[in-house]
């Protein structure tokens, strides 16, 4: 009796948690970088927070879209 082969189904889901990790990673950097630039101009902190988390949507949304395209289309 051959063992069934759970590779095809596992190998996705690999792929797309490394790509989610990556746009986190990527998005905490862009996060982090934004809050200490406008840390460095005393902007106050409801101004700094908004523009935080609008960079880590945005930064987290561009490398999901980008990795997706690489992840999914045909090479």
């Amino acid at each position: 009796m051959e063992p069934i082969n759970v590779w095809p189904f596992i190998s996705p889901l690999i792929r797309v948690a490394a790509l989610l990790l990556m746009a986190l990673i990527v998005g905490m950097f862009a996060a982090a970088y934004v809050n200490h630039r406008m840390l460095l101009m005393d902007y106050p902190y409801q101004q700094r927070r908004k523009w935080r988390t609008l960079a880590f949507e945005a930064c987290s949304v561009a490398i999901v879209a980008l990795g997706s395209l690489m992840l999914f289309l045909p090479a």
